[in-house]
């Protein structure tokens, strides 16, 4: 679906001087035409601004749609490593319909090093990342989890400075003392704690920050490596990479467990509930996918700032419809330390926007 093309030239190395801003992987906004949507045209401002509004809304309840499909099919089959590979073997659909159908130009590369280099990292913490989301998200309570992915601003800071030896300004790093005073709250008061789905969270965190970086640093450098190498491209690449990668994994740490959970968790079940079981854990990864791909579309089109705003009320909204589904217990400063983990994460890149 993708090819390589031989061509004279120099490649840059992997790790270089990038943006220490990468609070999330979709904030890469290089503002080339090759990366427009064709849903957002320059049909006229009325018409863009309808269609951005339903991608935002479309956007929202799809992640919306997709922890509660996720968190559901947890509940009733508890294979976490395994769910996560199934998740992301869903972009291969997505990538035979973009990359055959012409609706989206094939990435080609130079040569098949080129293509290695600018791919499997990424992929590799890709799937750190949605690993320790997922399990996560299945150990303990969908809000906890998300508070705790809101502290990745904190871990790419960190990782900014050790690894490329960035640094942001005073008030940047000011503005990161309330996504640390409201993680810990929150932490400290989360009525069901439970470490092991801190600890994948934050795993999820480390791997988040160092596959931003990484995207950040091919696309400043991408047209070394190929044609159509772009952000959405490459989440393409990476998602099936990673998929591939999840194969050897999920085998080694769940193999053992698919006939006997399978046989604990059909045994009572009807065959429509299997059937309805097996379509929640599909759809779950096709809700993962295409809601990343809406919010492609829209974190395309605003400037950073609405960024951050988009993506506080993503999380927010995420948050409270799992609370509202699966009423998970929260005390008052368990609610009030997640408000200001969120709301401190959108201050945090208002002010990494206005004090680089």
């Amino acid at each position: 679906m993708f090819s390589t093309k031989g061509k004279t030239g120099k490649k840059g190395g992997f790790l270089g001087e990038v943006d220490s801003d990468v609070e999330s992987l979709f904030s890469t906004n290089t503002n080339d035409p090759g990366d427009s949507y064709p849903l957002i045209g320059s049909d006229g401002p009325m018409r863009r601004k309808i269609l951005l509004i339903c991608c935002f809304i479309g956007w929202y309840v799809l992640n919306v749609a997709y922890v509660i499909e996720n968190k559901k099919t947890l509940n009733t089959i508890p294979l976490p490593w395994t769910l996560s590979a199934l998740q992301l073997s869903a972009g291969w659909i997505f990538a035979a319909f973009f990359w055959c159908t012409g609706f989206r130009n094939r990435p080609q590369f130079y040569d098949i090093n080129s293509m290695i280099n600018a791919i499997l990292p990424q992929g590799i913490f890709h799937l750190i990342v949605h690993l320790g989301a997922v399990i996560s998200m299945g150990l303990g309570a969908v809000s906890f989890t998300h508070v705790i992915k809101s502290g990745e601003p904190v871990v790419t800071a960190i990782l900014s400075a050790a690894l490329l030896n960035q640094y942001m300004s005073w008030q940047s790093y000011l503005a990161l003392f309330p996504i640390i005073f409201g993680v810990a709250l929150s932490s400290a008061h989360e009525i069901h704690f439970n470490t092991a789905a801190f600890v994948y969270a934050m795993i999820s965190n480390v791997g988040s920050a160092i596959r931003a970086i990484l995207a950040k640093n091919i696309m400043s450098r991408r047209h070394s490596y190929g044609k159509n190498i772009d952000m959405t491209n490459i989440y393409t690449l990476m998602t099936l990479v990673s998929s591939m990668l999840s194969i050897p994994v999920v085998i080694f740490v769940e193999g053992r467990l698919w006939v006997p959970v399978w046989i604990a968790v059909t045994n009572k079940m009807t065959n429509k509930d299997v059937l309805c079981m097996c379509l929640r854990a599909f759809l779950s990864g096709v809700w993962y996918y295409f809601s990343n791909e809406l919010g492609f579309i829209c974190l395309s089109q605003i400037n950073q700032v609405s960024h951050a705003v988009a993506n506080t009320i993503k999380r927010i909204a995420i948050i409270a419809a799992s609370l509202i589904v699966f009423k998970h217990p929260v005390s008052t400063l368990g609610l009030l330390g997640a408000f200001i983990a969120i709301l401190g994460t959108c201050f945090y890149s208002i002010c990494r926007h206005k004090w680089p």
